[in-house]
């Protein structure tokens, strides 16, 4: 995933934080030009005056895809906050609990993949419609290999 530009004032120019899915691991770039990793997320962020700022990215949260970027204590969003909804929707699946461990299973998997899609770089409605969907998916799913099971042990 990959921020919008975010203008910090002293830095040399907006800052875009990419960040890997699967990895976790971000990457910074000031301007355009790639900062210099000194640590495990940690930056040197060029300034407007030639100098050097330390810069921690802390990775996105579990319910927020967003990360942030701590500059001399100064926390800084490199994107909206989730609104509640998202993270409601987002969970809904992990209901297919009660179905036992096919359910439990099938849940978790719905959730991961929902998670994946409030990480994405996709408008409001595309994130709730494609929640919307795996939601449907998992429980389908669930109906027709649950079934399947019932059939095969009778």
């Amino acid at each position: 995933m990959i921020t919008e530009p975010l203008v910090i004032e002293g830095l040399a120019g907006p800052v875009v934080v990419s960040t890997n899915m699967f990895s976790g691991k971000s990457t910074v770039t000031v301007g355009g030009i790639p900062a210099q990793r000194t640590g495990r997320s940690v930056f040197q962020l060029p300034t407007d005056n030639g100098g050097t700022v330390p810069a921690k990215v802390q990775a996105a949260k579990m319910f927020d895809p967003y990360p942030v970027i701590e500059i001399s204590g100064s926390k800084h969003r490199t994107g909206p906050a989730s609104p509640l909804w998202m993270t409601v929707v987002s969970l809904l699946p992990i209901a297919l609990v009660i179905g036992g461990a096919l359910g439990a299973t099938l849940g978790v998997l719905g959730v991961f993949s929902n998670l994946a899609i409030a990480r994405s770089n996709q408008s409001t409605v595309s994130k709730l419609l494609l929640m919307i969907a795996v939601l449907i998916v998992a429980v389908v799913a669930y109906l027709v290999l649950a079934a399947a099971l019932t059939l095969a042990i009778d």
